[in-house]
């Protein structure tokens, strides 16, 4: 383990929990309003992420997960308490293939298995964000969201170990992360210029 991917994984930690403050203050202010089930999905995907890279020799690159998991709970938790609650196909989809990819690794001994699973969950499980922020665009914020993509390309060299097994499950994060804060951009815009 090199001393410089010890300090991009504790970078990447650092980002994510600056990618959460505002978050959590926006939360506060009533600005943000959390997709409960969502935020729960992620919370299990990143958990099972953290453990299939971690044994993969994911190194510093799989911590930040383990706090993003915390963190996504903690939000699901807040949505739920805000009745911001819907529970519609996809969220159950992605949920039980998130448990399907920790009973694949498990019957498997294999963690690729769990973590292609977990990255096609975790990209369903967004369809009802991508939805809610289509519709009410407004109920985001994107400066979190652009921490939180530079935080999974610091954690992307801050893996020990590069194979399919330790990058493809942060990178379709990125990925799904880019393209949710486009289309939030691309929306705000879209109804500033209607109110005009």
């Amino acid at each position: 383990m090199s001393d410089y991917k010890i300090i991009l994984g504790f970078v990447a930690i650092a980002f994510g929990l600056g990618s959460y403050a505002p978050y959590f203050w926006y939360i506060y202010k009533g600005k943000v309003k959390p997709h409960a089930f969502t935020w729960f999905v992620w919370g299990t995907a990143t958990g099972i992420g953290f453990a299939a890279i971690t044994v993969a020799g994911g190194g510093p690159g799989a911590w930040e997960m383990a706090v993003n998991s915390v963190l996504c709970f903690t939000v699901a938790g807040i949505g739920l308490y805000q009745r911001h609650v819907k529970y519609v196909v996809f969220d159950w989809l992605a949920l039980i293939g998130a448990l399907l990819g920790l009973f694949l690794w498990w019957l498997t001994n294999n963690p690729l298995a769990a973590i292609i699973l977990l990255s096609i969950s975790d990209a369903v499980g967004f369809l009802p964000t991508y939805r809610k922020v289509y519709l009410y665009p407004h109920e985001e914020k994107p400066g979190p969201w652009i921490m939180g993509i530079i935080k999974y390309v610091i954690v992307l060299f801050a893996l020990d170990s590069f194979t399919v097994t330790t990058w493809l499950y942060p990178a379709t994060i990125l990925l799904v992360d880019i393209t949710f804060t486009t289309l939030m951009i691309i929306r705000q815009k879209q109804m500033r210029k209607r109110i005009l």
